[in-house]
């Protein structure tokens, strides 16, 4: 930003047009920011102003919903008289200043349209507010996409409160009147206000799981509402892919289904290779299984607190009769009568 443009009150036609969108509001107040400082261009008292709007923007504070209007910098608060009579000020700069404010409806409202998608590193947890003060714990290697502060974007009804999921994550939804759902690629779990986990990771064939610690939530297969059932606290559910019918409620334990949240490792009826899938994003290493025929056996996993992956790997090994070896990525899993490759 170089300098502020001048300011007068918005053109009628244009304000009519500004209140057909959820934004203009905010736009309509970021004109009237603008129009607070001298709006005589390259006067010093104009300068201190955008230098001043330049620093605020830089320490994140929003300016789009300003709490106080902004005052030059030493200079002596103007009365709201004042003001009113600076934004009457009519400069050949104000030409330039309105084909700003509509370069700014258009960028502002691309910025709005672009969801925001965030993930969390492999080998790492990450925690996110979301934009209604509901809280998401991202596990390693997962992520969630929404629509930028919730606002109407591919048809969804201004307000909602839609999130894609891809992987495993807890949330706790604060309540409100709008219903917040979680879609993955089996499912749509829908809630009010609770605390939930929902599991799915894209291209595995698992399916989606979901575990209700507290509250009640709605599961239904994708493209299947009238399938849905109901679970409470203490119950889950699971879709397979493809199902269009949930399986039967039944009792889960929660905290084993989060003991990621904590450090823990627990996976329940789950074949090798899926296993070693979430070893390599929960640890943040790559692990070759040389010979994929063991794979398919399936085995019950729970460490209530953060164990080694050496740990769990001797165990899987000393199970499934198997041996492990480092390599410089990672690990390498034979038979226990197969030579092991070097590093």
């Amino acid at each position: 930003m170089n300098g502020p443009p001048a300011g007068r009150p918005l053109p009628p036609e244009l304000v009519a047009e500004l209140s057909t969108h959820a934004e203009g509001q905010e736009l309509t107040q970021v004109w009237e920011l603008l129009a607070i400082a001298d709006p005589v261009p390259g006067s010093p008292e104009s300068s201190q102003v955008w230098d001043r709007i330049n620093a605020e923007i830089a320490q994140g504070r929003p300016l789009l919903t300003p709490a106080v209007a902004l005052a030059p910098i030493g200079a002596t608060p103007r009365s709201r008289a004042a003001v009113a009579a600076a934004t009457r000020r009519w400069h050949p700069a104000a030409p330039w200043a309105i084909a700003a404010t509509l370069a700014l409806v258009v960028g502002y409202g691309a910025w709005q349209a672009v969801p925001v998608n965030i993930t969390a590193p492999l080998g790492e947890q990450l925690a996110v507010t979301l934009p209604d003060g509901s809280e998401v714990e991202l596990n390693a290697g997962s992520s969630i996409e929404y629509a930028r502060g919730f606002r109407r974007l591919g048809g969804l009804v201004a307000g909602a409160r839609s999130i894609a999921l891809d992987g495993e994550a807890f949330f706790s939804v604060v309540p409100s009147v709008h219903a917040f759902s979680v879609n993955t690629a089996e499912a749509q779990v829908t809630v009010l206000g609770t605390r939930f986990l929902v599991r799915s990771h894209q291209g595995e064939e698992e399916g989606t799981r979901v575990g209700v610690e507290s509250g009640r939530v709605r599961v239904a297969p994708a493209g299947a509402e009238d399938s849905a059932v109901e679970l409470g606290a203490g119950e889950g559910t699971f879709v397979a892919r493809g199902a269009r019918i949930p399986d039967a409620v039944s009792l889960v334990k929660v905290d084993r289904l989060s003991a990621w949240r904590r450090g823990g490792f627990w996976l329940v009826d789950q074949p090798l290779t899926a296993i070693f899938r979430e070893l390599e994003r929960r640890y943040a290493v790559d692990i070759r299984l040389r010979d994929v025929t063991v794979g398919d056996a399936r085995l019950n996993v729970y460490y209530p607190d953060r164990p080694s992956i050496e740990t769990i790997l001797s165990d899987l090994c000393t199970r499934g009769g198997l041996r492990y070896s480092r390599t410089s990525r990672g690990f390498e899993i034979t038979a226990q009568s197969e030579p092991s490759a070097k590093p």
